[in-house]
């Protein structure tokens, strides 16, 4: 016991960080699975190719949807939920697939009937995750699934609302993503006759697009429901991106359409959010307000025990500034660092992710952090360019069509 073993652990509970290893490899197996598939050169079934302003909404929808979360990982830990995580992996698997083949200009290369299929997957699980937590949430009796007694905040099938809104983000703008898109595809941007389009709204397109519009709301309202403060104000902030990056890539004549447009969209939220009753949502927002005004006053409350885990995980990260505790092994190495009391509970993780990762991996996983984001930026602007290059081809052949005809 007096002397040092001939060899030391960089983690400070070695069957934990295996254990954490082994889920990281799943996650990364999914993704090479997702990214093989969708830049497979398996023809679609019927032999048509979407124009590339398609695939470039697919990416937007995915790269709005990853920084939600990472704008909700502030304050949450949706990424070391399972589900959320294998979504969040299946996002940056699409991003990779599209971006490599806007890359290598080989559109005709991807597997767009898988990806199309993965898409509406993506999109129904969360219209279904969405309509079951609304129905389960007016009609709650204290059980998860009206059968599982479940200590915590549960909402729907998750037993903690916040990650139940993380799910939500991901699957609503990739809805909002094939919506946008049909818009743009539509002939109605080019029907000035109001019969012409009451008529178009009749057709399998219109229908299909109308379908994704009406999914996005549906999530939207279940988001808002659960009274997520985090998922609202990171959904809220994406959706503003969204709305702008959209915007951007529209030509100068029709800017100020899609800006109305996208002013009805959020009109469609709004009143869903008001239909389902916010009277929930505003009350846990005063709770924040209130709970700042303790915070400023110097006061320790159990509401306010995150900004208490912040402060112990930082003091937890100087400890082991360079590789950290090992990952999985938050929980365990917390304990000598807390300073709030026992009977706030037993805590898994720093509800914060970056704080959580630095504090499991330190320097060497904040170097993968900030490669990680510089990549995922590197892909928005991608992102961006393609949308627009989509545009200006659907302007510019539309043009040419409309002059031979």
């Amino acid at each position: 016991m007096l002397s040092l073993p001939d060899l030391q652990t960089l983690s400070v509970y070695p069957r934990a960080t295996v254990s954490y290893l082994i889920k990281l490899t799943g996650y990364i197996l999914i993704y090479f699975v997702v990214f093989s598939r969708a830049t497979s050169p398996e023809r679609e079934k019927g032999g048509m190719v979407p124009r590339s302003i398609y695939p470039a909404f697919l990416m937007l929808g995915a790269v709005v949807g990853v920084f939600s979360i990472l704008l909700h990982s502030f304050v949450d830990f949706n990424l070391n939920i399972p589900a959320n995580a294998i979504y969040f992996t299946v996002l940056l698997a699409i991003i990779s697939a599209i971006s490599v083949i806007f890359k290598n200009l080989r559109n005709q290369l991807i597997n767009y009937h898988f990806l199309t299929r993965l898409v509406n997957t993506i999109i129904i699980a969360g219209f279904l995750v969405a309509l079951f937590g609304l129905i389960q949430h007016y009609s709650w009796n204290g059980k998860m699934f009206w059968l599982v007694p479940k200590p915590g905040c549960n909402f729907g099938p998750f037993v903690n609302y916040n990650h139940f809104a993380g799910f939500m983000e991901m699957t609503g703008f990739m809805a909002l993503a094939c919506f946008y898109s049909g818009i743009f595809l539509s002939p109605m941007r080019h029907m000035k006759k109001f019969k012409h389009r009451v008529q178009w709204l009749s057709s399998k397109d219109a229908n299909t697009t109308l379908l994704y519009l009406f999914a996005a709301v549906i999530i939207t309202g279940a988001l808002f429901t659960c009274s997520s403060r985090g998922g609202i104000i990171s959904f809220s902030a994406a959706f503003l991106v969204f709305t702008l990056s959209c915007m951007m890539v529209s030509p100068k004549s029709r800017k100020v359409k899609y800006g109305i447009f996208s002013g009805l969209v959020l009109g469609l939220f709004v009143a869903m959010i008001a239909w389902l009753g916010p009277a929930n949502t505003i009350a846990r927002f005063e709770v924040l307000l209130d709970a700042i005004e303790k915070l400023k006053a110097g006061e320790k409350v159990w509401w306010l025990l995150r900004p208490c885990i912040w402060m112990d995980t930082v003091n937890m990260i100087k400890a082991f500034p360079l590789t950290g505790v090992g990952l999985g092994c938050y929980s365990e190495a917390f304990m000598p660092f807390r300073t709030f009391p026992a009977g706030w509970g037993f805590l898994r993780y720093a509800h914060q992710d970056y704080l959580n990762l630095l504090a499991e991996t330190g320097a060497v996983g904040g170097i993968f952090l900030l490669v990680f984001l510089g990549w995922y930026f590197k892909k928005f602007k991608e992102c961006i360019t393609q949308l627009r290059r989509g545009a200006e081809h659907l302007e510019i052949g539309e043009g040419q069509q409309a002059k031979h005809d």
